[in-house]
């Protein structure tokens, strides 16, 4: 279950719906993740196809794991006793 969100627009589009602060041809991509990591109670549930995902092991997010959402763009959290902690909306470039 996603318990906290960082990233404003990814917090309006879970709460509210709207998707107004995010890149628009990224939406549909993003609200199916955002239920993937909703509804997930382990890691394993995460792996979506072609989404890469892995743990980061640099500072500042070592720990995280990732999810590619296109490019340059991914989404990044936490995960603890199968809760979605810290989720962001990032551009790695």
């Amino acid at each position: 279950m996603v318990k906290t969100i960082v990233h404003k627009g990814l917090k309006e589009l879970f709460e509210k719906g709207n998707s107004r602060r995010l890149p628009q041809e990224r939406i549909k991509k993003l609200r199916q993740m955002l239920a993937v990591l909703h509804s997930a109670t382990a890691v394993r549930d995460f792996n979506l196809p072609g989404a890469r995902l892995h743990q980061l092991k640099e500072p500042p997010l070592r720990g995280y794991w990732s999810l590619d959402v296109t490019g340059n763009y991914r989404l990044v959290f936490r995960f603890e006793n199968g809760d979605v902690y810290d989720l962001d909306f990032i551009d790695t470039h």
